[in-house]
């Protein structure tokens, strides 16, 4: 395998679990960060899959812990932190996963479906790079926060308005 500096690191992977019929981008994620050497803090909404890849990372010979948490609740998301700062020591690398799209035409959008979906795949990656850079500054190390978007934040997709425009925003926030 490539070394990628991972060695060592602690890791942050949100949206982490998956569904056993359907492994998605935080399994892979996850799995992979563990392979190059980092501990995984799996963090998901659903308890059995954040174990489900934590076990999957430790039966591989990896470092992981699983952290059950909803990552659109600032409270949840500070306390999540803190339980993985207590597990792995610190956090070096942050990966945010989690995001949905919730098709409709801009006519039809509600503004509670609006709201949802720039509050789901926006809002909850400020909380958690917030509370990650927090962490980073408070151990003095710096690190890499990362957080998937999509080609709807770049450009216009058939009834994605809010999910392109939360995902731009993303974009924009990992830029800053």
């Amino acid at each position: 395998m490539i070394d990628f500096g991972l060695s060592g690191k602690r890791a942050v992977v949100s949206g982490a679990g998956y569904l056993p019929e359907r492994a998605g981008h935080g399994w892979f994620t996850s799995l992979v960060l563990a392979e190059a050497g980092a501990s995984v803090a799996c963090i998901d909404i659903d308890e059995q899959r954040a174990h489900r890849v934590a076990d999957e990372i430790v039966a591989r010979g990896g470092q992981a812990v699983p952290i059950v948490a909803d990552m659109t609740d600032p409270e949840q998301v500070g306390r999540a932190i803190d339980d993985v700062v207590a597990a792995l020591g610190g956090v070096d690398v942050c990966v945010d996963i989690i995001g949905g799209a919730t098709w409709s035409k801009v006519e039809d959008f509600t503004a509670e479906l609006w709201d949802a979906a720039i509050h789901y795949n926006l809002t909850q990656v400020y909380y958690l790079f917030q509370a990650v850079s927090r962490q980073m500054i408070a151990q003095r190390s710096g690190g890499s926060l990362v957080a998937l978007a999509s080609v709807d934040g770049i450009a216009a997709a058939t009834y994605h308005a809010a999910y392109g425009a939360a995902k731009a925003g993303v974009i924009s926030l990992v830029k800053t």
